[in-house]
């Protein structure tokens, strides 16, 4: 983006911040992105505290508006505003606009003036908007920046900033004498983890379009060949209208999920649709009786399996087309009928319901047979049908658990270890933590070693995934 634009929304970096008497604060500024008018709510960044604008002064008289390049002073009022809780360094935006980074993706050079090449976790004084920190430099795309040169690198500051995709950054050298380059972010919400992986470098290259269009078809012909639009738009600071002029026109399938609105293109579309056909056709000729595969097991069987939090949407991308049906964590081809008697699902919903009453310490097949007076050979084989296909897991002889609450267990697990300075626990204190029995907490912690989750050192045992990488995965 050019640096003052009056599409997109309000962005306004403070300068000056003081009160007036009989006014209250003002705080001024340059206007970067949108416009601002009187009554209207601004929120300050980093700090989150929401205000409304009492009154706008820009070119030195009063207006109603102000536009992206005007200089105004705002007059501003509400809860926990004052001149010390907005300052200079601080941003104003508009509720709803509060993502805030502690490190971002970046393209950035060196000036041929400056006195030496950058590596790795460099330190350098940032400048961005008039805030200035001192960030740290993690090349991505070299080992070392040299004077004149460019590179790809993460910046990792030292609090959360208020950044934008396109916004341009200042760099001086660490004790903020000379201006040594600068850079333009490419995405403010960059991993800690494999940021150098080909994977990532690949969505960089794709992000680094400074035309909103380009990128966003860059980012469609990548793996996993979704984009949550929401985020997307966000990161430009695009207004509502701006959003929907994206996609108008583009051959796109747009789905919402969860509060985020996701995008795929009409082929991703099409080629998922047929590896999502493959996979049930299977796990019907297997299983007819179940009225549909689990959402989680479908993903796992999908190679390579998509990223679990976008994984609902591109399910309803493809349900769109008619050829899947996919409702309440189950998927099954549209065609399908479920041969489970009506008998069997009956039972099936008394044994979930008895295993979700106790979810750390669940009955037996053999104590819900007898709970509920039906047949403990007709639970213990509707239970085994269930666990084969991902609805439970069997943990110990005859002892089934949800999904769900493995994955808190080992949370739970997880916490203890890394409570303990030895980073490991006893099964005492699991099952102390757990409030469950012996006997059903040494059959969950050898079910957590058997799946990689935990290794057992002699009467102790440390953590070797986490929690969602072991028991998620299968």
């Amino acid at each position: 983006r050019p640096p003052h634009e009056t599409a997109g929304v309000f962005r306004m970096a403070i300068d000056r911040s003081f009160t007036l008497q009989g006014t209250g604060t003002v705080v001024t500024g340059t206007i970067l992105a949108g416009a601002i008018a009187v009554g209207e709510r601004v929120l300050g960044l980093p700090g989150g505290i929401e205000a409304r604008v009492r009154s706008l002064h820009a070119q030195n008289r009063q207006v109603a508006r102000a536009e992206a390049g005007e200089r105004c002073a705002l007059n501003v009022a509400g809860p926990g505003v004052s001149r010390d809780a907005l300052g200079r360094g601080d941003w104003l935006s508009i509720p709803g606009h509060g993502m805030t980074t502690a490190r971002f993706d970046a393209d950035v050079w060196l000036l041929t003036s400056a006195p030496r090449s950058l590596k790795t976790w460099a330190p350098v004084y940032l400048h961005v908007g008039t805030s200035a920190v001192v960030a740290h430099l993690v090349l991505l795309s070299a080992d070392q920046l040299a004077p004149g040169q460019r590179a790809r690198a993460q910046l990792v500051l030292p609090g959360p900033l208020p950044l934008r995709t396109g916004d341009r950054i200042v760099l001086r050298d660490s004790g903020a004498e000379r201006t040594i380059g600068g850079g333009r972010v490419i995405d403010p919400r960059a991993p800690a983890r494999r940021r150098r992986s080909p994977a990532r470098l690949a969505i960089l290259e794709a992000l680094a379009h400074s035309e909103p269009g380009e990128a966003l078809e860059a980012l469609l012909a990548l793996p996993p060949y979704v984009v949550d639009l929401t985020t997307f738009t966000a990161d430009r600071a695009m207004t509502d209208d701006e959003a929907a002029a994206l996609v108008a026109g583009r051959p796109l399938v747009l789905v919402d999920h969860d509060g985020a609105r996701f995008a795929m293109s009409d082929a991703a579309v099409e080629t998922l649709e047929k590896r999502l056909v493959a996979v049930l056709e299977r796990f019907h000729a297997e299983a007819p009786e179940l009225p549909g595969m689990p959402d989680e097991a479908l993903r796992r069987n999908l190679e390579p399996a998509p990223p679990r939090p976008v994984f609902p949407a591109m399910l309803r991308a493809v349900a769109t087309r008619g050829a899947i049906v996919a409702e309440a964590g189950r998927t099954r081809r549209a065609s399908h009928k479920s041969a489970l008697s009506a008998a069997d699902d009956r039972l099936w919903q008394q044994v979930r319901s008895l295993i979700a009453a106790e979810p750390h310490r669940p009955p037996t097949a053999r104590e819900i047979g007898l709970q509920i007076g039906q047949p403990v050979a007709q639970v213990r084989k509707l239970a085994k049908t269930m666990a084969r296909i991902g609805e439970i897991a069997e943990v110990g002889a005859d002892r089934f658990f949800l999904r769900s609450a493995l994955l808190e267990l080992g949370t739970m697990a997880d916490e203890l270890a890394h409570a303990s300075p030895e980073r490991a626990f006893t099964a005492a204190a699991f099952k102390e933590r757990v409030g469950c029995g012996r006997n059903v907490a040494i059959q969950v912690l050898e079910y957590f070693d058997r799946h990689g989750l935990t290794v057992r050192l002699g009467d102790v045992r440390r953590m070797a995934r986490t929690p969602t990488e072991a028991l998620m995965r299968e």
